[in-house]
C-alpha cells in the first residue's frame, strides 16, 4: 500500500499533568501489542489479501484515489458531526483527509471506511447512497425528499474485492495505530483519535455469519479503545482544534451530555428495562447452544449485578433521548459512544456469552434500527444481532428478546406498539420459566 514517508516522531513532548495517566495506558497498551489480546485480533484473513488487493501498480494507485475521492465526497458527509448540523469545521471530510497525508494510521483507517461503505452500498455495480437510507428504497427514488443517488465503480475497479480491501486497510490501520502509540504526542494526538473513531465505525462489520453466534467483542473492545485515545489526545491539543469541536458539539443544547457519567448512569435511566435485572436476580441460567459458562445459584454476585445495573442504566439513557426526540445525529452519536462508556465488566461479560449481558446487548443494538435510515455503516447490524442473540439464548430470557425483535420489526423504538411491550415487561419476567427462587 503506498503510504507516505511519514514516521511517528519518537521524540515526544512533554505532557500536560491531566493527560499523564492516560498517555501511560496508552504506551503500555502499544507496547503490549507483541501478545494482542484475543478480542481485538481481527479474523484471519484470505490468502489473496495478505498484502492487499492484489493489482497492478497503476490499479493500486486508481483504487486509493477512488477510495479517498469516494471518502470525502459520499462517506464523510454522511457522518453525524458533518451531515446533522451547521458545522464550520469539514472535520471528517477536510481535516482528517489533511491529517491523513501526514500519518499512516488515520490513511489507512479513511481507506477501511471508504471500502467497507463501497461493500455495503454496491448494488450490480452501482454505489448506492443518501443520508435517508432504507431498505424499502430503491435508487432513483425518493424518501422523505432525499433521493438515493447512485454511481458506478470504476470499470478498471470492478474486480477488486472490497470486502478484502476493507479488511486490508483495517489490518494495516491497526497496526500503524499500535507504532504510533507508542510515541504519542501534540503532533500526533489528533490524528491517532481520529484514526480510532474510524476503526469503530469500519469494525462493525467484521462479524462472519456462523452457525453459533458469537458476540461482536472485536467492534465492542476497538471502539472501547476511542474514550482513552480521544482523552489523551485531546489533553494535548489546544482549545479550538479538531477534537475541541467534536467533543464540544452539542455540549449545551443537548443534555445530559455524553460525558455527563453521574447522570447516563442515574439509576432512575433503568426504568422501564427494570424487569431485565429482577429476573436475573433470581435466575440460574446457563447457554442453549453448546458448552458454555454457569451462572449459578438464587442470587447474582453483587460485583455483576451492579454492572449489570449500569448498564441497563446506559441504555436507558438512550432510550431516554428517543423519547426526547433528539434528532438522529445526535442519537447516532449517543449510540456510538455506548461501547465507549460501558463498564469493562460488562464487555466481559458479554464475551463470556452471559445471557442478561446478551440481553442488555440486544436492546442497545435494536436501537439503531431507525438510525440506519439516516446512517449507513447501521445498516443490517440491529437485525444481525438480535436474531443471533435471540437464538443463542436459554428459553427463559426469550420474553426479553420481544422487545429488541419489535424495535427490528417497525423501526420504531418509541410508538404504540413497542411501549406496550414494555410495559408488560414486569409480567412477563414473572413467567420466564427459569429457575427462579425470588423472596
Amino acid at each position: 500500500m503506498p503510504m507516505p514517508a511519514h514516521r511517528p516522531s519518537t521524540t515526544t513532548q512533554a505532557l500536560p499533568a491531566e493527560a499523564e495517566v492516560e498517555d501511560n495506558a496508552l504506551r503500555t497498551e502499544a507496547q503490549a501489542s507483541d501478545d494482542p489480546d484475543p478480542a481485538l485480533a481481527l479474523p484471519p484473513a484470505a490468502e489473496s489479501d495478505q498484502s492487499g488487493p492484489r493489482l497492478e501498480p497503476q490499479d493500486r494507485r486508481l483504487l486509493e484515489l477512488y477510495l479517498l475521492h469516494h471518502y470525502t465526497t459520499v462517506v464523510a458527509p454522511l457522518f453525524p458531526t458533518e451531515s446533522g448540523q451547521a458545522s464550520q469545521r469539514p472535520i471528517y471530510s477536510v481535516e482528517a483527509v489533511r491529517l491523513a497525508f501526514q500519518h499512516e494510521c488515520l490513511l489507512a483507517a479513511i481507506f477501511a471506511v471508504s471500502s467497507l461503505h463501497i461493500a455495503l452500498e454496491v448494488i450490480e455495480g452501482r454505489v448506492t447512497y443518501s443520508n435517508e437510507h432504507s431498505l424499502d428504497v430503491e435508487p432513483g427514488q425518493a424518501r422523505g425528499g432525499d433521493l438515493v443517488k447512485t454511481h458506478p465503480v470504476p470499470a478498471a475497479l470492478s474486480h477488486v474485492n472490497m470486502r478484502e480491501t476493507h479488511h486490508f486497510y483495517l489490518q494495516s490501520a491497526l497496526q500503524f495505530q499500535q507504532q504510533a502509540l507508542m510515541a504519542i504526542s501534540a503532533a500526533n494526538a489528533e490524528s491517532l483519535a481520529l484514526t480510532s473513531i474510524l476503526i469503530s465505525i469500519a469494525a462493525m462489520h467484521l462479524q462472519e455469519s456462523s452457525v453459533a453466534y458469537r458476540p461482536p467483542t472485536q467492534y465492542l473492545n476497538l471502539s472501547r479503545g476511542i474514550r482513552s485515545t480521544v482523552t489523551a489526545a485531546h489533553s494535548m491539543s489546544f482549545h479550538g482544534h479538531i477534537l475541541s469541536d467534536l467533543l464540544s458539539a452539542d455540549r449545551v443544547k443537548y443534555t445530559p451530555g455524553r460525558s455527563d457519567m453521574d447522570v447516563l448512569f442515574d439509576p432512575v435511566n433503568v426504568g422501564p428495562f427494570a424487569p431485565i435485572l429482577e429476573f436475573q436476580k433470581c435466575l440460574t441460567s446457563a447457554p442453549r447452544n453448546g458448552p458454555g459458562p454457569v451462572f449459578p445459584g438464587t442470587s447474582t454476585p453483587p460485583e455483576i449485578q451492579s454492572t449489570l445495573s449500569q448498564t441497563v442504566a446506559l441504555v436507558g439513557s438512550i432510550h431516554a433521548a428517543f423519547l426526547r426526540d433528539e434528532p438522529p445525529y445526535q442519537l447516532s452519536r449517543r449510540v456510538t459512544a455506548f461501547p465507549t462508556l460501558a463498564p469493562a465488566a460488562y464487555l466481559s461479560l458479554v464475551a463470556s456469552m452471559h445471557p442478561c449481558a446478551l440481553v442488555i446487548l440486544a436492546h442497545y443494538f435494536a436501537m439503531t434500527t431507525p438510525l440506519a435510515r439516516h446512517y449507513w455503516f447501521f445498516r443490517g447490524v440491529a437485525q444481525r444481532e438480535v436474531r443471533g442473540i435471540a437464538g443463542a439464548l436459554p428459553t427463559e430470557w426469550d420474553w426479553a428478546m420481544s422487545w429488541p425483535s419489535k424495535v427490528c420489526e417497525t423501526g420504531d423504538v418509541v410508538g404504540e406498539g413497542t411501549d406496550e411491550i414494555l410495559r408488560q415487561y414486569g409480567t412477563c419476567a414473572g413467567m420466564g420459566g427459569g429457575e427462579v427462587e425470588c423472596g
